[in-house]
């Protein structure tokens, strides 16, 4: 796993990380190299990056929560819109239907 410090979220570079873990884990089941304990390393390879996208949610929803706080502050009427428009995204990361 990458050497990131504790404290900090959740990377994509983390997660692929970890996707590539599991993914070459579980292709080793029942394989030329599987001694017996591949299935076991395989589903807690995927334990472990459901973790990570889990934690990442969080982190995502916790963030949000804290600026709908923050608005609320600023603009007591509710008037205030918390997210990003789809165009303020980067182009890789919109929605195809956009």
């Amino acid at each position: 796993m990458s050497g990131r410090q504790e404290g900090l979220g959740v990377t994509a570079c983390e997660i692929m990380e970890q996707a590539q873990c599991y993914t070459s884990t579980w292709s080793s089941v029942g394989g030329l190299f599987d001694h017996g304990d591949t299935l076991t390393r395989a589903q807690d390879e995927e334990t472990e990056l459901r973790r990570l996208v889990e934690r990442l949610a969080f982190e995502r929803d916790s963030y949000r929560e804290h600026l709908r706080d923050v608005a609320k502050a600023l603009c007591p009427d509710g008037q205030a819109v918390i997210g990003m428009l789809e165009e303020q995204y980067p182009e890789h990361l919109r929605r195809g239907d956009a």
